[in-house]
């Protein structure tokens, strides 16, 4: 696997070999590679036989000590956290004395890198009693997902009435603290908050 840990919503690269040790030719190689939840593929090569988008390769014969290198390019999804297992298996048409190195599995690390961004616009000057708005902005520029995204906002003293709303996720307002919940902001995506009120005499 290459690289890792490998960062959420980048790219992963698995490269596979697969070898027949002998004594006799095998016959009908078929490689077969689960990739884990969370990650797609985008390209398949082999240096023999054919794969699909799958990831299952059919290789034809492999002759004693000979090697197929299969590379698969993968997306990582945005949402994925902890640890990736990949496991990957090979069979023959001709049976074996012993098929335990006929799977393989690698263990790849995710990273979260977010990239939060928030602002705020208000009135410059506002009189007594007139009703104030503020709009509030949050995106992320990515590459992986922001998770369980909280947004608070601390109101001055002196506006009353106050009222919240959010483009996603419910907003409450307790003792002049405004706590919206986001949820899960996708890389590109973006909440829009909405605070009204009106300004104490």
């Amino acid at each position: 696997d290459t690289t890792d840990p490998v960062v959420a919503g980048e790219y992963l690269t698995y490269t596979m070999v697969v070898t027949n040790n002998g004594p006799a030719v095998a016959t009908h190689v078929q490689v077969v590679d689960q990739l884990p939840a969370g990650v797609t593929a985008l390209t398949v090569a082999s240096t023999q036989g054919l794969c699909n988008g799958s990831v299952v390769c059919d290789l034809g014969d492999l002759g004693v000590d000979a090697t197929v290198t299969i590379t698969v390019m993968a997306e990582v999804s945005s949402l994925a956290q902890g640890i990736l297992t990949n496991t990957v298996r090979t069979s023959a048409a001709n049976p074996e004395s012993s098929a335990v190195d006929n799977t393989s599995f690698v263990t790849t690390t995710v990273v979260r890198q977010d990239g939060l961004f928030i602002a705020k616009a208000g009135p410059a000057t506002v009189a007594p009693q007139q009703a104030i708005a503020y709009q509030i902005v949050v995106t992320n520029s990515g590459p992986s997902a922001a998770l369980d995204v909280i947004v608070t906002d601390q109101l001055p003293a002196g506006i009353e009435n106050a009222l919240a709303t959010s483009s996603r996720g419910p907003c409450s307002l307790v003792a002049g603290l405004v706590t919206c919940e986001v949820g899960d902001l996708l890389p590109g995506e973006a909440t829009f908050i909405a605070v009204n009120g009106r300004v104490a005499s």
